[in-house]
């Protein structure tokens, strides 16, 4: 009889649980196809791009580890060969987070640790605390409380300066319950009270299970059951308002603990198999041992009562047995649609890998074409670079002709022009008369060799014109 009430108790919290799993997962792939869009909007390696790509490694970081690495490497190659800092350190913040789901835990802290360098170098300080934050988790998951609290006070100090409200409650939980796995729990008391007041002075109601059943857990550390079970009844009335599947397993463990601790086996009973109804673990061995005791405890202390409603029990089974073959044909339903809706999403899958070959293959004709281009550019750089550099060296050809050659002649006639006033002989000014023909023919007779040149070599240099009379 325990057994099979067990066993509904499971079907009827898996169905709730499946259905969140799909409305989970239908979400973020809208907006990685959003921002998909986005990208092909935008230019290959500028920042708007390097943003995109980082939002989407970060979105997939939730349920496609594989997913979230290539796109948040992408990013941190294209960051790294643009120098562009901010995006250096939100792919390494993505990166640190995929390690740590995969329990590389040395590797994550030094992505972790980069993003935090780099959010203190240039001011970013919400990223430098989110960068401590989550260096501090990894430490928690270790079990290192220590060092994890070290790192959750130095982030909320840098919270505080900026005025992070959430995060401030996020690390004022987690400090809390720190200092409860380390056994303080009147420290702990201190920051989870703080966070209990934050969390409603901003009206988040939402948010209130997990701390009430932190504190709760203090108080029955100190062994003040009643006030615990207060605290945890509360946690548990808002997670269950809000459907927080996670909080009610919590809080229903903790009540558990808690009503047993005070042998109070029925509600034991209760909270545990509602703990096993929110999170459809019941068939662990550790979670069936436990119930399996708890229930022992309470057959033995309700044993007449269970004599007086045998005869009730038997009907119970009866409805129960219909139920539960509702449920197995319900289940049978299920599966069918999940395969159907499986290999529908394997034909999907597969036309995205198609596209993103072409994708691909359009991307690497791109930066072929972009080679191309540069090779050229650098062709035409070198080929302006001789032309100038010819050019320079025309001019001064010509500066040196013009300073010695034709300046040569010009002199000249002015020295014969200026004689010529004082000069009363008419034999001795038909003689001027004379140098003056033969130096304006000589004139000629350069300015017509360089115009050859020109036209012919389409430059010229004083060794070109080393045979015209000086």
């Amino acid at each position: 009889m325990k057994k099979l009430f067990l066993y509904i108790v499971w079907l009827s919290g898996i169905l709730p649980i499946m259905a969140q799993v799909r409305h989970a997962a239908s979400t973020p792939q809208k907006k990685i196809d959003s921002l998909k869009n986005v990208l092909e909007g935008s230019r290959i390696g500028d920042t708007t791009y390097i943003k995109v790509l980082n939002n989407i490694g970060k979105i997939y970081l939730s349920f496609d580890d594989a997913k979230a690495m290539e796109y948040s490497q992408q990013a941190l190659l294209m960051s790294e060969a643009n120098q562009y800092s901010k995006g250096i350190m939100l792919s390494n913040m993505t990166i640190g987070g995929i390690l740590e789901n995969q329990q590389m835990f040395d590797k994550s802290i030094v992505c972790y640790q980069k993003a935090a360098d780099i959010a203190q170098k240039f001011g970013y300080s919400e990223d430098y605390a989110m960068a401590l934050h989550s260096m501090g988790g990894i430490y928690f998951n270790k079990r290192e409380y220590v060092q994890a609290l070290h790192l959750y006070q130095r982030a909320l100090t840098v919270s505080e300066s900026i005025h992070d409200t959430e995060e401030i409650i996020r690390l004022l939980n987690n400090i809390g319950y720190s200092y409860v796995l380390i056994n303080e729990s009147d420290t702990a008391l201190v920051y989870l009270e703080k966070a209990l007041a934050e969390k409603e002075r901003l009206n988040k109601t939402e948010l209130l299970p997990t701390t009430l059943n932190n504190m709760a857990i203090c108080y029955q550390k100190k062994a003040e059951y009643h006030k615990a079970i207060a605290l945890s009844l509360r946690s548990l009335q808002i997670a269950q308002q809000y459907n927080q599947w996670i909080r009610i397993k919590e809080a229903a463990l903790t009540l558990s603990e808690l009503y047993a601790a005070i042998d109070d086996y029925k509600q034991a009973f209760y909270y545990r198999s509602l703990q096993v109804e929110a999170t459809d673990t019941l068939f662990l061995d550790n979670q069936t041992q436990t119930i399996a005791d708890i229930s022992t405890r309470y057959e033995v202390s309700q044993k007449e009562e269970h004599i007086v409603h045998l005869t009730k029990e038997r009907h119970l089974q009866l409805t129960i047995f219909g139920l539960v073959s509702i449920l197995l044909a319900s289940l049978a339903i299920l599966f069918y649609y999940q395969k159907q809706r499986h290999q529908r999403l394997i034909q999907l899958l597969g036309k995205r890998n198609e596209e993103i070959e072409e994708q691909k293959k359009e991307l690497k004709l791109l930066n072929d074409t972009l080679s191309s281009v540069n090779q050229n550019l650098e062709e035409l750089v070198i080929r302006r670079t001789q032309d100038l550099q010819k050019q320079n060296e025309q001019l001064r050809e010509y500066a040196f002709i013009n300073s010695h050659k034709l300046r040569l002649y010009v002199s000249r006639l002015q020295g014969l022009l200026n004689i010529m006033p004082f000069e009363d002989d008419s034999i001795g000014f038909n003689k001027l008369i004379t140098h003056l023909v033969t130096s304006t023919e000589d004139l000629d007779k350069l300015t017509r060799e360089i115009s050859r040149l020109l036209e012919e070599k389409g430059g010229f240099d004083r060794h070109d014109l080393s045979d015209v009379k000086e």
